[in-house]
């Protein structure tokens, strides 16, 4: 039994093992923050076209020219609420690094609620932080975010038009026939064509990536440009370790991006970026997690912010707990300055 412990020898307690793993905020860092302080916030869009002025003659009225008209959309971000007790247990169960025996007595139960207890903040936050990262992954590859959980459902549809979603089939997947490069273009210059803004940056999924350095219209293109990208060598970022920087070719920056959340329904761990898609993401596209208002019962406050980390005592249960609330929701406001493909 990997906890069983023999005490008829000497033992020596080294520093505890945390074995933790960071949250990765690839995705999240590519968009702004808004905290409101209302519950729903609205997007007024306005989509201006390339208008041409016309010539007219001298002694005519000016050609009369139209104001473009706009929409508005309201969302209500959802709430997180994360939380833990502590119990009286907890007092007096051995914390990881903790000798086992402390001559003299007990080892103070005060220092280890305190340690306990800044631990579960911090894995409360983190846990926070990565449905964050998850939202912003989800709107990236799919247009909106859906919650469908704890007898919440939500759906914020952002409107990503289906060509900036295209999926690829038979022989023209980057692991067929297809001529990756020519498809990139061609998805860059609708970017440009809908959105105005220019798309250099391409993120890949695992699948997606090794299809794409085999593929032979990119081989011949490496060839000809005298580079492997299979040698080249990757620069890892060093604020998101999952994040490798792979080259710039045909003047795009290639990335691939390994990280991943833990899916309870499933029991397994699953990749934040799907791994059979490709992302071309316009660094100038408007993209926001927006917070909305949280209300405080207890204290009848409302707070604007990020979030709020609470704690609380049921006296009757002998119970403290803490609980870290937020209201994010990850939108993508200009859906036009992306392309999500499905490419093997």
């Amino acid at each position: 039994m990997p906890n069983e412990i023999n005490l008829s020898n000497p033992i020596e307690m080294t520093e505890r093992l945390m074995q933790t793993f960071k949250p990765q905020r690839f995705f999240r860092k590519m968009f702004g923050t808004v905290a409101h302080g209302t519950e729903s916030f609205a997007i007024d869009k306005c989509t201006k076209t390339r208008l041409v002025s016309q010539f007219s003659r001298s002694d005519d009225a000016g050609k009369v020219v139209n104001r473009e008209s706009f929409e508005t959309d309201q969302f209500t971000p959802q709430m997180l609420k994360p939380r833990r007790n502590i119990t009286h247990r907890d007092a007096f169960t051995r914390r990881p690094g903790e000798d086992p025996i402390v001559i003299g007595g007990p080892a103070s139960p005060q220092e280890r609620l305190i340690d306990l207890q800044t631990n579960d903040m911090l894995d409360l936050e983190e846990a926070n932080e990565r449905k964050e990262e998850k939202m912003c992954a989800e709107v990236l590859t799919t247009g909106r975010v859906v919650i469908d959980e704890n007898g919440v459902k939500y759906t914020a549809d952002f409107g990503m038009k289906s060509s900036h979603r295209p999926s690829l089939t038979g022989d023209n997947k980057f692991d067929g026939t297809a001529n990756p490069f020519r498809l990139i273009d061609e998805w860059e210059e609708l970017v440009l064509q809908d959105s105005g803004l220019g798309s250099k940056m391409i993120v890949f999924g695992k699948k997606a990536w090794a299809a794409f350095i085999n593929n032979k219209s990119v081989l011949a293109i490496q060839d000809n440009l005298r580079i492997n990208l299979g040698n080249v060598e990757v620069s890892t970022d060093k604020e998101f370790p999952g994040v490798k920087y792979r080259g710039h070719v045909n003047g795009y920056d290639l990335y691939t991006y390994s990280e991943f959340f833990y899916d309870e329904s499933a029991g397994m761990n699953k990749p934040a970026m799907p791994e059979d898609r490709i992302l071309m993401i316009a660094p100038e596209a408007r993209m926001t997690v927006h917070y909305g208002a949280i209300y405080i019962a207890a204290t009848k406050q409302v707070i604007q912010g990020q979030f709020f980390a609470r704690e609380w005592t049921d006296e009757d249960k002998n119970v403290s707990w803490i609980e870290v609330d937020s209201k994010p929701l990850s939108a993508l406001e200009q859906p036009d300055g992306v392309i999500s493909a499905k490419v093997v």
